[in-house]
């Protein structure tokens, strides 16, 4: 009897010891606690000091408002306008369709691409708005680019119209306030008779002393000029007085002593591309290698992309992956999809993989330039030399479910202010890793000074969450993230094999100006296990009010 008695009791311990080590325990941020009394999580915000940059508020983001339609509407389906068979002209369809009016919704259709390889020369080019572009699937609508002469060019080129968000002509209004983070008024000085509610504007500033100063920037050497400054993409709600309100909070702050302004903005919208497959020719060039050495991107490769949008609101990239055609070793010549200048963009359950050209300025898989509200949803990225590249002070992106395979140098925000970036429920992984400024890290979101003409400061209010890291090979990284940034960034949840971050005062430790707020490192079970689709519920549940209003066209 005794012995089995003692036979049980080690049984128990085995039992216990073996569901402690396989099953995680859920747990809740500080910043992000469930209330069972009200059966929701909420925001919570720790007050910070008097001084901004020594001591900012600690708190979360809502990302919410990323994606098309800001994710409160699905991405619609088109009625097809056109059908193009393999041999056949796509360009022609396309500027037939284009001619086309647009319907209630603002779209003028679809162009379908018939199952089988399509070869193309010459970029796709959609310029006029309303216009899909849709195969039968990524496994039966190819398209083959057969040409290595598409430097800084697409295989799917959506040109929208409208100004540069940095630099729009035209009557601007200065704001008599500053702006802060989470914030959704400004404050016209000469009053807002210009504007009305629904009209689209950009919330920027002049490009000074002031503004490189709070930065604690030289301009002689970062943020060298107007491509640095800072754009927020906004749609108005109501007008007061000199009062504007507007539809989704800010991400980041703009300052009168900067000359903060606000300008109207109207620019193309309703473009999609779904179902197909891109690859192409095997690149000869310039580019099998990896290299840092500036000039060595030259080439006809350079800057060849499948999809690239640019100047366009709500737009959608979905089912989109490359193939490795006959002959060729590689699947892109250099890029995969990029945005720039877009405001609540989509890309969705798409896969991009090993480009020929990983030199300097090449290889960058997802890119974000100077963007707002762009929502990376269930995509895979592996070989490039950045799997993911945001520039140009993006703000409220959004990677949920993104998966990396990263084998060069990992990803990071490259150059100048991004403010609002979400790593959610994602999976990060690495192999062959180079070692990037003595350090092999997942991301890096860090003061780069003079490099990339420029960049210093790359981003602020970064978060990552309930995100998996793991080695898949020798050389892998050690880091989840290199992090040393201005104001604050949040790292919560990460877990797996290269969890640690690696934080400010391991890398700089004269820096004053970073301040990183770590939660549950190596801790898997945060709850909830995606910030965004929370925060987005919440949202929802609150009506029209909360509503961006971003299927409402200004015209």
């Amino acid at each position: 009897m005794k012995k089995q008695t003692q036979f049980f009791k080690i049984w128990i311990i085995g039992l216990l010891f073996f569901l402690i080590s396989n099953f995680s325990f859920a747990w809740n941020s500080k910043l992000f606690p469930y209330n069972p009394e009200t059966k929701q999580y909420e925001f919570k915000i720790i007050p910070g000091g008097d001084n901004w940059e020594a001591q900012p508020n600690i708190h979360l983001l809502d990302f919410s408002y990323a994606g098309y339609a800001a994710s409160e509407a699905p991405i619609p389906s088109i009625g097809v306008k056109a059908t193009v068979k393999p041999g056949e002209n796509i360009q022609e369809k396309v500027d037939a369709v284009s001619a086309m009016p647009k319907d209630s919704k603002g779209f003028r259709g679809a162009i379908l691409l018939a199952a089988g390889t399509h070869t193309i020369t010459k970029p796709i080019q959609v310029k006029a708005d309303g216009i899909v572009i849709r195969g039968e699937g990524p496994d039966k609508t190819f398209i083959y680019v057969d040409s290595e002469g598409f430097t800084e060019q697409a295989a799917i080129d959506f040109e929208g119209t409208g100004p540069s968000w940095s630099q729009i002509p035209g009557n601007f209004s200065l704001l008599s306030q500053d702006i802060n983070e989470g914030d959704t008024v400004a404050h016209v000085a000469k009053g807002a008779s210009d504007f009305k509610v629904g009209d689209e504007v950009v919330l920027s500033h002049k490009y000074g002393k002031a503004f490189t100063d709070d930065h604690f920037m030289d301009p002689k050497k970062e943020w060298m000029n107007g491509q640095s400054i800072l754009t927020y993409y906004r749609k108005i709600k109501s007008i007061k007085g000199d009062e504007i309100t507007f539809t989704e909070p800010m991400t980041y702050r703009l300052k009168t002593t900067w000359e903060a302004r606000i300008t109207k903005i109207n620019q193309s919208r309703n473009f999609g591309v779904e179902h197909l497959a891109i690859g192409f020719k095997q690149g000869t060039g310039p580019g099998n290698v990896i290299s840092t050495a500036k000039g060595n991107g030259a080439g006809p490769t350079h800057g060849a992309k499948m999809v690239y949008l640019n100047k366009v609101t709500n737009a959608w990239v979905r089912d989109v992956k490359s193939y490795r055609p006959e002959g060729s070793k590689n699947m892109i010549q250099c890029d995969g999809i990029g945005v720039r200048e877009t405001k609540w963009v989509t890309i969705e359950d798409c896969d991009v993989r090993d480009p020929y050209n990983i030199t300097y300025n090449n290889g960058y898989l997802y890119v974000i330039g100077r963007s707002d509200g762009v929502l990376i949803k269930n995509c895979f990225a592996a070989g490039g030399l950045d799997c993911l590249l945001i520039n140009g002070a993006s703000s409220r992106v959004v990677l949920h479910h993104l998966t990396t395979e990263e084998e060069n140098r990992g990803s990071d925000s490259h150059r100048f202010l991004a403010s609002g970036i979400l790593f959610d429920s994602c999976s990060l992984a690495s192999k062959n890793m180079a070692s990037y400024n003595n350090t092999a890290a997942l991301f890096r979101f860090e003061n780069r000074g003079p490099m990339s003409d420029g960049a210093g400061w790359t981003g602020t209010n970064l978060v990552m969450w309930n995100t998996k890291t793991s080695k898949i090979g020798e050389n892998a990284a050690s880091y989840i993230i290199k992090l040393a940034n201005y104001g604050r960034n949040y790292i919560i949840g990460p877990y797996g094999e290269a969890s640690k971050p690696l934080l400010n005062g391991e890398i700089q430790k004269t820096l004053q100006y970073s301040k990183s707020y770590t939660e549950g490192i190596g801790e898997e079970g945060l709850e909830p296990a995606s910030l965004f689709d929370e925060q987005l519920k919440m949202r929802l549940a609150k009506g029209p009010e909360a509503s961006a209003g971003a299927l409402i066209n200004p015209n």
